[in-house]
């Protein structure tokens, strides 16, 4: 679903709605407990508002929008996958485009966002269980005694942000085209 309205031909607003999913799969881990056999599918409502702008004579292209995506069962993937209960991410975008002379243009773009589990599950940091572990392994411990520390490195993921979602990300482009005898390059 999407709404614009265009302020004047160089100046538009809009408004967007979406649903997407991830298939519901299953696992292969024996951990059932924070690995179950089989896992939910993801579901995400998507907001966007922005505005759209050609400036100076469309010298200056800029784009702005903010969103927000509610994530229900968001799959989280460490040694297996499961669903987080809900999750969120939000922030705002800036992308740029400032045609400098006819063969010269200049991009760049800044994103910002944020993220937190809302309502979380428990789950093990594998970097702590694997150095709890790894001697108890190398000593011969019986698989109970090694699934006990593992199991006591479980925290409940509420309130933390979730992984690979980047705070800022920038990037700056210098385009120069050249006349080639079929055309620009």
């Amino acid at each position: 679903f999407g709404l614009d309205y265009r302020w004047s031909q160089q100046n538009m607003t809009y408004f967007t709605l979406a649903n997407g999913i991830k298939p519901a799969g299953s696992n292969s881990s024996v951990d059932i407990r924070f690995f179950p056999e089989v896992f939910e599918q993801e579901t995400l409502v998507a907001y966007e508002i922005g505005n759209k702008s050609d400036l100076f004579d469309k010298k200056v292209r800029l784009n702005v929008a903010g969103f927000y995506y509610d994530y229900k069962d968001y799959l989280f993937e460490s040694s297996g996958a499961s669903n987080i209960p809900k999750a969120e991410v939000y922030g705002i975008e800036m992308e740029s485009e400032i045609i400098i002379h006819d063969n010269l243009t200049l991009n760049v773009s800044l994103s910002m966002m944020d993220s937190k589990i809302i309502e979380g599950r428990e789950a093990i940091d594998r970097a702590v269980a694997e150095n709890l572990t790894v001697g108890l392994i190398i000593d011969g411990a019986s698989s109970d005694e090694i699934n006990a520390i593992r199991e006591s490195t479980a925290q409940d993921l509420t309130g933390n942000k979730l992984a690979k979602i980047p705070k800022t990300a920038a990037n700056i482009r210098l385009n120069h085209f050249v006349e080639m005898n079929n055309g620009l390059f």
